[in-house]
C-alpha cells in the first residue's frame, strides 16, 4: 500500500516535534538554572500578592546568596535559597526571606513554594534576624481566629518565630512572631499577650481578642531538634501504615531522603521531607505526629489521610 505524500509530510512534522520537545525536556532535566528560575518566579509570586503587587513590591535575589538545589526525584528537584524585598522607594523598609521550592522540571510546574520573612533591618551579607520569643509563648494552642471567620484552630510557636495555625477545616497558614506581634502576610497579624498559662491573641484589623488555651507546655525537644533537612527525630525511622493503594512501609532518615514501598508489589518510590513536607514524584503531604507513630495529610487532598505505626 503507497502511503500519500501529504501523510508522510504530516508525520515527519509530528516526529520532528516530539524529537525536539523530548530535547528540551532532557536539557530543562539537567539544567538547575531551570529550576532556579520557575522557584524564585513562583516565590515573587507569592510576595507580591501579599504583600501589595507588582507596582509597590521590588522581591530580588541577591548574587551573595546563590540558591543550591536538590534531588528530590527523577522529575522533581528542589530548590531552596533567600532574597529581599521593599516597597519601592523605601529601601529603607527591606525585608530579607529565606524560600524553598519543588520544580517539576520535566514539565515545569511548581509541586510547592514557601517563603518565610525573616524580619525587617540590614539585609547584607545574607544575615539572618533572631527573633527575641519569650518561654512562655513556646508550645500549641487551641482557640478562635479572631478576625472575621473566628474559625478554631491550633496554633503552634517554635522558639524560632515560626508560627504555624491549623484550622479546623484543613486549611493552615504559616507565619513569624517578632516583639509582640504575630504576621502570617499582608494585613493578617495579631497582637500576643500573656494570660496566665495561655495567651491572648488580639487581630489587629478588628480588635476582636480571643483567648488560646494551651495544650502543650513546650515545642518538645523532639518537634525542635531538627538536623540538616528541618526533620524532627520523631519524623525518623521506618513506619507502615493502610495507603490508598494499599499497605506501605514508609522510611525517613534524619537527612531528609525518603522511601516509600508497597508490601504487595514491593515497588519503591523515592522522595524527600523538608520543612515537614514529604514530597513524592506523585504528590506532596504534610507529615504530622500521631503518638509514636505519624500521619501524612495529601497537600492537594486534605480528606486524603494515612496514618502510619513505627516499626523501627
Amino acid at each position: 500500500m503507497r502511503i500519500p505524500r501529504r501523510y508522510l509530510r504530516s508525520l515527519n512534522i509530528l516526529s520532528l516535534v516530539l524529537l525536539i520537545t523530548a530535547a528540551s525536556n532532557a536539557l530543562a532535566q539537567n539544567n538547575p538554572q531551570y529550576a532556579i528560575q520557575r522557584a524564585q518566579g513562583a516565590i515573587r509570586d507569592q510576595i507580591w500578592r501579599d504583600h501589595g503587587g507588582a507596582n509597590n513590591i521590588d522581591v530580588s535575589f541577591p548574587e551573595w546568596n546563590q540558591a543550591e538545589t536538590y534531588r528530590v526525584s527523577n522529575t522533581l528537584t528542589g530548590v531552596r535559597g533567600r532574597g529581599v524585598f521593599t516597597r519601592r522607594n523605601n529601601y529603607q523598609d527591606a525585608r530579607a526571606f529565606s524560600y524553598e521550592a519543588v520544580i517539576n522540571v520535566r514539565n515545569g510546574r511548581v509541586d510547592r513554594a514557601e517563603y518565610r520573612v525573616d524580619g525587617q533591618g540590614n539585609t547584607g551579607g545574607g544575615s539572618e534576624v533572631d527573633y527575641d520569643v519569650p518561654s512562655w509563648l513556646v508550645g500549641s494552642y487551641r482557640g478562635r481566629n479572631p478576625g472575621g471567620n473566628r474559625q478554631r484552630l491550633t496554633l503552634t510557636i517554635n522558639r524560632n518565630g515560626r508560627v504555624r495555625a491549623v484550622y479546623d477545616n484543613g486549611t493552615r497558614d504559616r507565619g513569624n512572631y517578632d516583639n509582640g506581634l504575630i504576621r502570617f502576610g499582608g494585613d493578617l497579624g495579631w497582637t500576643i499577650t500573656q494570660s496566665g498559662n495561655d495567651i491572648r491573641a488580639r487581630d489587629i484589623r478588628t480588635g476582636r481578642s480571643e483567648k488560646f488555651t494551651r495544650t502543650s507546655e513546650s515545642i518538645d525537644n523532639d518537634d525542635e531538634d531538627e538536623v540538616d533537612s528541618n526533620v524532627p527525630r520523631w519524623m525518623v525511622g521506618t513506619f507502615r501504615g493502610m495507603a490508598p493503594s494499599g499497605e506501605a512501609e514508609l522510611s525517613i532518615g534524619p537527612d531528609g531522603t525518603a522511601s516509600i514501598r508497597s508490601i504487595s508489589t514491593n515497588r519503591l518510590f523515592n522522595g524527600r521531607v523538608d520543612n515537614r513536607i514529604l514530597t513524592f514524584e506523585f504528590g506532596s503531604y504534610d507529615v504530622e505526629r500521631e503518638g509514636r507513630g505519624i500521619r501524612t495529610i495529601n497537600r492537594n487532598d486534605r480528606n486524603n489521610r494515612t496514618s502510619y505505626t513505627r516499626v523501627n
